[in-house]
């Protein structure tokens, strides 16, 4: 597989979008593909979808979902984000060509992609866009992980890997959570083995660590990257925004 940058989770935070693409250029990569949330709760959803039109491929994420109206799953403060992300950018008849566009590509996200070997999901591999895989519902210290952890690695050849927690990380074969600080740098899959990766997020990280998170993978190895990049100015555009709720701002600042 050529060398390639997965993002996910960008939320219409264009200053991490921009550090992140800045950094993989920096690292070679041959690609960028994308695990959906390109939209939501950040000030730049134009923006943000532009640079996602230029990529390899976008998946759908569950913010894609709920513009189309499915907001029965959304808190609060992302239902009210949607909602000004939809009137930002549905397309009646008489809007111009390049917003048509922008709406249509929001609109047919598709929900997967396999590629050798490897599984391409916001969510999970049983339910593609909305399913969280938490690392609570992983192994615990006896060994025992949850159904849903272990109904989907069944699904599972080698890779696969998932955004929407917004943590970065790796569930492995027996279903146990692996922090990044845990895990050898690369990661790499030994013969036989298998793993659902969490890549994190481009643009809400919630694992307490403001900087940007994306992976890198060639087909075997996945590299994990945090980038820095101006916190405060997307906190500021979001917080500017009086349609926006403020919070999805401040979070920034502490990664949470």
């Amino acid at each position: 597989m050529a060398p390639t940058a997965i993002v996910s989770d960008i939320h219409s935070n264009i200053h991490a979008l921009n550090a992140v693409l800045e950094d993989a250029r920096a690292c070679s990569v041959q690609r960028v593909v994308c695990l959906g949330d390109v939209i939501g709760y950040g000030a730049h959803p134009i923006e943000c979808i532009d640079a996602a039109r230029t990529f390899d491929f976008c998946l759908r994420g569950n913010h894609e979902d709920g513009i189309a109206g499915k907001l029965d799953l959304f808190n609060e403060d992302a239902r009210q984000a949607a909602l000004w992300t939809r009137r930002l950018l549905k397309a009646g008849l008489l809007a111009p060509e390049e917003k048509k566009n922008r709406w249509q590509f929001v609109q047919e996200r598709p929900r997967r992609r396999e590629e050798e070997g490897a599984m391409f999901v916001h969510g999970s591999p049983r339910n593609p866009v909305w399913e969280y895989l938490f690392d609570f519902d992983c192994a615990d210290l006896f060994g025992r992980a949850s159904d849903k952890v272990m109904e989907n690695l069944a699904l599972v050849s080698e890779f696969c890997f998932v955004g929407h927690t917004h943590v970065p990380g790796v569930i492995d074969d027996g279903g146990r959570f692996i922090h990044l600080e845990a895990l050898g740098d690369p990661f790499e899959l030994e013969t036989g083995a298998k793993a659902i990766v969490n890549v994190g997020s481009v643009g809400q990280p919630r694992d307490g660590d403001p900087r940007a998170s994306y992976a890198l993978f060639d087909g075997r190895k996945v590299t994990f990257r945090r980038v820095e990049y101006d916190v405060a100015a997307a906190c500021q555009d979001i917080i500017a925004e009086p349609d926006l709720p403020d919070s999805a701002g401040q979070r920034l600042l502490q990664g949470f």
